[in-house]
């Protein structure tokens, strides 16, 4: 396998961040190092503590970085002003423990108001139509039209998990997927997001604790004490 740099949609070196600031400052990621290309399934596991969450974000683009090299969507995060780090979002679709979801929204409201964000290009109708269509992928075509209250709880992540499909992204991010699901409801979920993944060609990145969805993973890696290390 080649280790072109072009070939990756998540490129990371060397990634140190630290909370505070002079002697009170931590380093809570201590020189991370990872990769994801396009078609990959990857899992990052690791205790509460040891850097996930914070690593994700960073290759969210959600907070800035500090030391070391991202590069996500051939985007360097380290060396870009604010109007690009809103271009890569668009790029990335978020899948998060909680759903999330806007209680006064339809589930098809839910997943349009993404694509009325990220994509002015498409009218109401169109919005529309896009949405119903990833809600049948994701097994809820006959609750497009139910609000968050009228849905369980596996059913509203099926819900955010179409909701972070709609705009095609290129990197499926996900922080503790199943983390509020049960074993065979979480199992599901994880199964569409691999599906995805193989089937559209885009790059997920699943931080999880929860070893029952490891045998859906390309690659398995652990972070500790704010460092990767292959599984």
């Amino acid at each position: 396998m080649t280790d072109d740099r072009s070939s990756y949609l998540i490129h990371a070196r060397d990634v140190r961040y630290r909370y505070g600031e002079g002697d009170i400052s931590q380093y809570v990621l201590k020189g991370a190092d990872l990769s994801v290309r396009s078609g990959e399934f990857v899992i990052l596991a690791g205790p509460s503590g040891s850097g996930k969450s914070t690593f994700l974000s960073l290759i969210g683009a959600l907070r800035k970085g500090q030391e070391g090299y991202i590069e996500v969507a051939s985007h360097d995060l380290l060396n870009c002003h604010e109007h690009e780090m809103r271009d890569i979002r668009r790029k990335i679709g978020f899948v998060f423990q909680q759903h999330n979801l806007l209680n006064f929204l339809t589930a098809s409201q839910n997943v349009e108001m993404v694509l009325e964000m990220f994509n002015g290009r498409f009218d109401e109708q169109h919005r529309k139509e896009k949405a119903r269509e990833v809600l049948e992928k994701v097994g809820l075509g006959k609750q497009v039209d139910y609000y968050p209250r009228q849905l369980s709880v596996g059913q509203k992540q099926r819900v955010a998990i179409a909701r972070s499909l709609v705009h095609q992204p290129k990197i499926i991010l996900a922080d503790e997927p199943t983390a509020s699901l049960d074993g065979k409801t979480g199992v599901q979920v994880v199964e569409m997001l691999h599906h995805m993944v193989k089937t559209q060609g885009c790059g997920a990145l699943v931080v999880t604790h929860d070893n029952r969805i490891f045998d859906y993973a390309d690659r398995i890696l652990h972070i500790e004490d704010g460092v990767i290390m292959a599984g």
